[in-house]
């Protein structure tokens, strides 16, 4: 789920992440094996593209587009520069109005009530806030995916760089609204392909694209990498995060090909990366901080926080504590604090191979605390080494140690580390993914720190300040 933050919490989330821009995870199953939909052309009116949507005057349609554009061209992420908008893209978000690929939403946290349809008087000021749009089923309850917050996913389209000809895929493609700027931008000698799991948004994603009249796009229902088939592609871009990626992910772009990548860490912390293959391996050149809800279905693997009742290293530990220290962030309360030691987790899930994160036990706060930020009654990290018999966990200010004191002193180190260092978040990293196994990238500069996740092996570096773009 993507949640909007108020100018008070993006100034708080400086910190952390600002860009929280989750979007999907469908609670029903993809229908067996992939279905392919693909568009055939035929020309209709601007006033017939959707023809379950009333019509509204061309006239407010454009002043909405017009206010929401203007966010769009100024949006500049908290960490890293503003991106210009192309003529292309700009054309591209005039030409397919978002409205026309909205059949009704919820506001995030708006659980209440009958949802927001064509039908309303708010229906078209909504769709043009820059705010995610929560998708809803057939009875109207908000489905945990949504359409995405406009200026962050035209930002990332911008960094993507697609050009004319170019064959394009989108892994959790929704209801078509970003399939449609994107074949604008490749044009009819491109073609772009889009992977939805959620079936009823897959059936929505056909029904909006035939609508417009679009000859060069494929949708396709199923899982993300398995579901695209065994082609490539020269741009990629996925609206969900992942932990664990596939082999595949090496080989689906083109030479020089790039992808926009959501990457969720141990913890809570995330960044979208652009990646470009170079031979048998991807290479980040930009990074956002950001924050997706994970993929579903068989892509969904990887655990970034455990439940602390089932980690065993620390259940044979935590008999007795051994010592508490105070751990703060700043001069918050403890309940304030998890928000400021956000960067401090995204740096220890690239650098120490023992750190770990778990859910204490239920949660305490409302959903966008949660969502954002993480809830401080429910959430701890820390370091365990196992061989030394040793484990130290931070909760809200305090670490208590268990077994012996190594794990508790070798946390107070990272922490200087890390400040030392400057206080980097995850956007201050770089990033090559080769196969598990493979040699270490020869050209980097700083250190590497190695992480194996399945198939794949991730060699995170802090980049130099004047390449964190």
């Amino acid at each position: 789920m993507q949640v909007p933050l108020t100018r008070e919490g993006r100034r708080a989330a400086a910190a952390a992440w600002p860009d929280f821009r989750g979007r999907r995870r469908p609670a029903q199953p993809a229908a067996p094996g992939p279905q392919r939909q693909v568009m055939t052309d035929h020309p209709i009116s601007r006033s017939q593209r959707r023809l379950n949507v009333p019509m509204f005057e061309e006239k407010t349609v454009r002043a909405h587009q017009d206010a929401l554009f203007r966010q769009i061209k100024s949006y500049l992420p908290i960490r890293g520069q503003r991106i210009q908008i192309s003529p292309a893209l700009a054309d591209a978000f005039f030409r397919f109005p978002r409205h026309a690929f909205v059949s009704g939403f919820r506001r995030p946290g708006a659980q209440a009530g009958a949802p927001v349809t064509p039908a309303d008087p708010g229906f078209l000021a909504g769709a043009y806030e820059n705010s995610p749009l929560m998708y809803v089923d057939e009875a109207g309850r908000m489905l945990p995916a949504s359409s995405s917050e406009p200026a962050f996913i035209l930002h990332l389209a911008a960094l993507l760089d697609v050009q004319p000809g170019q064959r394009v895929l989108e892994i959790g493609c929704g209801t078509g609204w970003l399939m449609a700027l994107l074949s604008h931008l490749v044009g009819p000698e491109g073609h772009v392909t889009g992977v939805e799991i959620n079936p009823r948004l897959h059936a929505e994603a056909v029904g909006n694209l035939r609508a417009q009249g679009l000859a060069n796009i494929t949708v396709i229902a199923g899982d993300g990498f398995t579901a695209c088939g065994p082609g490539t592609f020269d741009r990629l871009i996925m609206t969900a995060s992942a932990y664990q990626l596939p082999h595949r992910l090496l080989t689906i772009l083109t030479e020089g090909g790039k992808a926009i990548i959501p990457i969720r860490n141990r913890g809570l912390a995330e960044e979208a990366h652009l990646l470009e293959r170079r031979g048998d391996r991807l290479v980040s050149c930009i990074t956002r901080l950001c924050k997706f809800v994970p993929v579903a279905g068989p892509s969904a693997t990887g655990t970034p926080v455990i439940p602390l009742a089932d980690d065993t290293a620390i259940n044979r530990l935590r008999t007795a504590a051994l010592s508490r220290s105070a751990m703060a962030f700043g001069q918050e309360a403890p309940g304030d604090m998890l928000r400021h030691a956000l960067p401090f987790t995204a740096f220890l899930s690239k650098v120490a191979p023992d750190f770990r994160a778990w859910s204490m036990g239920q949660s305490g706060r409302g959903q966008l605390d949660v969502a954002v930020f993480g809830d401080p009654d429910n959430y701890g990290f820390g370091l365990v080494d196992e061989t030394r018999g040793s484990a130290a966990i931070w909760h809200k200010g305090e670490v208590t140690a268990f077994g012996t004191p190594d794990a508790a002193n070798a946390l107070t180190l990272r922490l200087t580390e890390w400040v030392a260092a400057g206080r980097p978040s995850g956007f201050a990293f770089g990033l090559t993914v080769t196969a598990a196994g493979a040699a270490p990238p020869t050209d980097a500069s700083t250190q590497l720190h190695r992480e194996d996740r399945g198939d794949l092996t991730f060699w995170w570096h802090i980049r130099p300040p004047d390449l964190r773009l």
